[in-house]
């Protein structure tokens, strides 16, 4: 999954990649906070031991932020 956004203020922003299976509300598993990629696309690549079960349907969300709120979380 990739995605990548400006911050209006020049603020460096985080993302946090959140994989859940599809209609859950807990988390299968997440990324940490990452700086956004200077070149135009934040990635993230689920590990290979995640635990996720094969022949399930997930979802994936990304949670956003910039270093002022991520220093308050």
């Amino acid at each position: 999954a990739g995605v990548s956004q400006p911050d209006p203020e020049s603020n460096s922003i985080y993302y946090r990649f959140i994989v859940r299976e599809k209609g859950a509300i807990g988390i299968s598993t997440q990324s940490p906070w990452m700086v956004a990629s200077t070149s135009g696309s934040t990635t993230w690549t689920i590990p290979a031991d995640a635990p996720l079960t094969p022949g399930q349907y997930y979802e994936w969300t990304v949670q956003v932020t910039d270093c002022i709120a991520l220093a308050s979380v």
